[in-house]
């Protein structure tokens, strides 16, 4: 990889992997709002000239002034205010024309799109988790995440574009706004489901130097496609496990 896009690039997982990119000669392109909670964030990476910043939301980048890159690395999201469906139905449009207009410029560009995504799209009820196992979402993020992740598979199968899709357990240490937000939502709305949820995603938890390898892996190999489960550090009386051919391979580039 000698140049990436990231959207979202000032959040709790674009900067990090923005800070280790630039330390390792990436020419780095990145999406955002500024924020007052992130403008430090901003500002630090701003100061390499590797670095190259578009101040806007996702929704309004001009793709056709964007830099040719290797990778795009989609971590841009907006989450609802309730769970009323009127709401949910507007926010999943919104994904939908994002990854719609990701996966135009990355066919014309020949670009990898890297999603991140999350192991709540399995639900709570599997007790192994492999590379054919489906979807069933119970959480309210598990179900968006879920909708993002089929709009990509699906767009990107006309184009036949290079796609790696990352669903990782709950991240130690990250206040992902998203992840929250919904979480709270499910809190209120269908407790007891939410109880299951939680109990079920803390039985894996990843580091976040750990998943910056694991998202760094898959944007330089090619031997890694589609929907990829990703472990984590187990508790003692863990609530699943993951066997993942296509962990493995891209495990040898960790």
């Amino acid at each position: 990889m000698k140049k990436v896009l990231i959207t979202g690039v000032a959040g709790e997982v674009g900067f990090p992997l923005c800070e280790n990119l630039l330390d390792l000669g990436v020419d780095v392109f990145g999406i955002d709002i500024p924020q007052e909670r992130t403008s430090e964030r901003i500002d630090m990476i701003g100061r390499n000239a590797l670095f190259h910043f578009t101040p806007n939301k996702i929704e309004e980048v001009d793709w056709n002034t964007m830099e040719q890159t290797d990778v795009i690395y989609h971590f841009a999201q907006t989450y609802p205010a309730s769970n009323r469906f009127s709401e949910l139905k507007e926010l999943i449009a919104s994904h939908q024309r994002n990854i719609k207009n990701i996966v135009s410029f990355a066919e014309v560009n020949h670009t990898k799109v890297i999603l991140l995504s999350t192991i709540e799209v399995y639900g709570n009820t599997y007790q192994q988790i492999t590379d054919d196992t489906k979807p069933s979402p119970t959480s309210l993020y598990g179900t968006i995440m879920l909708a993002e992740e089929n709009f990509l598979s699906e767009y990107s199968r006309v184009g036949d574009l290079d796609y790696v899709i990352l669903r990782v357990p709950f991240v130690k240490k990250i206040a992902h706004p998203i992840e929250e937000h919904c979480r709270n939502i499910d809190r209120t709305e269908q407790e007891k489901v939410s109880n299951q949820n939680m109990e079920f995603i803390n039985g894996h938890t990843i580091e976040v130097q750990d998943l910056l390898h694991v998202l760094i892996a898959a944007g330089t190999t090619n031997n890694v496609k589609g929907i990829v489960p990703v472990p984590g550090q187990t508790t003692d009386n863990p609530s699943y496990s993951i066997k993942s051919t296509k962990f493995a391979e891209l495990s040898v580039h960790l």
